[in-house]
């Protein structure tokens, strides 16, 4: 029974490390996108990404309006940059 307890514990150790990956990787490619898009004036503005593995969603939060409605317009963009990366996202919310 131990040995199994072990085994799922390990399985979720790796599942959680892959996420982490995937998520790191999913935010240096949107960083890049809106480095190369806006240039610098993102400065003072904040988003937040969140990845969910299980819906395989991604959700982009920001405070702005303006950004939110400019992203909305970008997103083909955004999502043949995500598949240039090699990252494959089932669903993209801006917000």
């Amino acid at each position: 029974m131990l040995k199994n307890i072990g085994n799922i514990l390990e399985r979720r150790k790796k599942d959680i490390l892959r996420t982490e990956d995937k998520t790191g990787q999913i935010k240096k490619s949107l960083q890049d996108f809106m480095k190369n898009q806006f240039g610098n004036s993102l400065a003072g503005l904040s988003f937040r990404i969140n990845y969910d593995p299980k819906k395989n969603s991604l959700t982009i939060t920001n405070e702005s309006k303006v950004l939110a409605n400019e992203l909305t317009l970008l997103l083909a963009d955004i999502h043949n940059q995500l598949k240039r990366d090699g990252i494959v996202v089932g669903s993209i919310l801006i917000r």
